[in-house]
This record gives structure tokens, sequence and C-alpha cells, in this order.
């Protein structure tokens, strides 16, 4: 029960590190515009999207209006 109560923190965690991840190859493509970082950059935003999906979860009316 107690693992449940603190999913929420740790899946919000798990968006945190992911952003943070994106955020670091967007700036290495901003400082090496030289170098393709596209795919490695999209490779992040999938993660970022898996991980944001599973948080908002925590969110997500249970009786929408």
């Amino acid at each position: 029960m107690l693992h449940e109560e603190y999913e929420w923190m740790r899946d919000g965690l798990k968006v945190v590190e992911e952003m943070a991840e994106l955020s670091t190859r967007i700036m290495q493509q901003v400082n090496k515009p030289h170098k393709n970082l596209h795919t490695k950059i999209w490779e992040e935003i999938s993660d970022v999207s898996v991980r944001l999906k599973t948080f908002a979860q925590h969110y997500t009316p249970s009786n929408p209006s």
C-alpha cells in the first residue's frame, strides 16, 4: 500500500529525469550544430512521451464531466 501511495512521485521523477536528458541533447545540438543528433533527440522525445503518459494517469479524472 505504501508503495502505491508514492508511485506518482517515482513516475514524476522519471519524467523529470527523461526531460533533463532531452534538454541535454538539445543543448548539445545547439552548441554543436555541425553534429547530427536528430536520432538521439528523437529517442529522448520518445522516452519523455512514454514516461509522461504513465505519469499523466495519476492525474486523469476518474469521472470526466
